[in-house]
């Protein structure tokens, strides 16, 4: 059964600094430790893994401000401790 109502109004709901820093982290996070795997896997080589976050983390540096830039630098420490010999620059 497909239901046709409206979302609820919790969806609509903007997140508070705390969801929205921690969805920063994991964001962050999730992007580093992601091209990790796949250099670890084989699927990238070190030099695309290390080019491609460095791109991502000079993004972050020239467009992110406040919270937002420290829930991304969060996020490139967390990836750190879990990869620590992934070629994170």
């Amino acid at each position: 059964m497909v239901s046709s109502g409206s979302p609820s109004s919790a969806q609509d709901k903007p997140l508070s600094q705390q969801e929205s820093f921690a969805f920063g982290v994991g964001f962050t996070s999730g992007i580093l430790t992601t091209t990790c795997m796949l250099e670890d896997a084989d699927l990238l080589t070190t030099d695309e893994a290390r080019l491609f976050m460095q791109g991502v983390l000079e993004s972050i540096v020239e467009k992110e401000t406040g919270s937002r830039l420290e829930a991304s630098q969060e996020g490139y420490a967390v990836a750190r401790r879990k990869f620590p010999d992934c070629p994170i620059p």
